[in-house]
């Protein structure tokens, strides 16, 4: 298998490939992800390229779907536990979305076009609007409107951008 340099420029579909396994390790988090969504044959090419090109071990996914254009950022310490995140999503490291202890039990909601800073913590049956941000270590308790800003512990939600 070849590595690009990385200021060499990207010809063919094969040479991206190689150069995101190989260099981009939190694509391979992704990759993975894709190929087991995929069914029987996905799951066991997915097997297979662990061998091969490791997991960052740190970075989880667990997730019912997922849009195109999902983009993490030094995944490490990143759990994503969501029952949907949309298309665009941008998220940061040290991020968790998941459960939390309250009556419902099902894990937030992402929308599409979504930004997640570092550290932030999306927490329980909570629905995450279009085009909302989330800031830097944030605790988000409740949802965040569609164009809106959620900062701070606890969240609070800033109108607009």
């Amino acid at each position: 298998m070849k590595v690009l340099p990385l200021d060499m420029p990207i010809e063919t579909v094969d040479d991206a490939l190689c150069t995101y396994m190989t260099v981009y390790v939190e694509f391979r988090n992704v990759f993975y992800y894709r190929l087991e969504q995929g069914g029987g044959l996905g799951s066991l090419i997915a097997k297979v390229a662990r061998r091969i090109w490791s997991e960052v071990s740190t970075f989880k996914i667990s997730c019912n779907e997922i849009g195109p254009g999902f983009v993490v950022r030094h995944g490490y310490s990143t759990v994503l536990t969501a029952e949907r995140i949309g298309a665009n999503f941008f998220v940061h490291h040290e991020v968790t979305l998941g459960y939390d202890e309250g009556e419902v039990r099902r894990p937030p909601l992402i929308g599409d076009n979504v930004l997640i800073g570092v550290g932030a913590k999306v927490l329980g049956a909570i629905s995450v609007g279009n085009d909302a941000r989330i800031g830097a270590n944030a605790v988000v308790l409740k949802d965040v409107p569609d164009g809106c800003t959620a900062v701070g512990v606890p969240a609070r939600i800033i109108e607009g951008r």
